[in-house]
């Protein structure tokens, strides 16, 4: 039951999943890696990744690919962990993810917190860090 789950969320994510692959590829990314669970791992240390992990971030994931600044960040097992249960809030939300990310950062707004750290899925990303 658990892989046939796995399974589903992959193609409940996979639209995002290829805007994920377009996003790395056109943006600069090279491909490190794709790992049992089917993640696609990239470097995005050229063109527009490098842009924008100049604002500070290490890693970011849409659908099944994650996308980190330095190839030194898959070997980083608290990283890693982050950046896999955001793929897992795409395989449980799917094409929603989008919109509940941005609505749970105006949410962390209105309740006078910041935007980044105080979104749910955020929240819940650091939470997997430590397990």
């Amino acid at each position: 039951m658990k892989k046939l789950l796995h399974i589903l969320g992959h193609i409940w994510c996979a639209p995002l999943t290829l805007v994920g692959l377009l996003v790395a590829y056109l943006g600069g990314g090279r491909f490190l890696t794709r790992d049992p669970d089917g993640v696609f791992y990239f470097l995005g240390d050229r063109f527009l990744l490098k842009a924008f992990f100049s604002m500070g971030y290490a890693g970011f994931c849409i659908g099944g690919v994650i996308v980190f600044n330095k190839a030194k960040h898959l070997a980083n097992a608290r990283l890693v962990k982050h950046e896999k249960r955001h793929f897992r809030q795409f395989q449980v939300l799917g094409l929603l993810m989008p919109l509940a990310y941005v609505l749970a950062s105006l949410w962390a707004l209105v309740r006078g917190g910041e935007a980044y750290w105080d979104n749910w899925f955020e929240v819940d990303a650091r939470k997997a860090e430590s397990q």
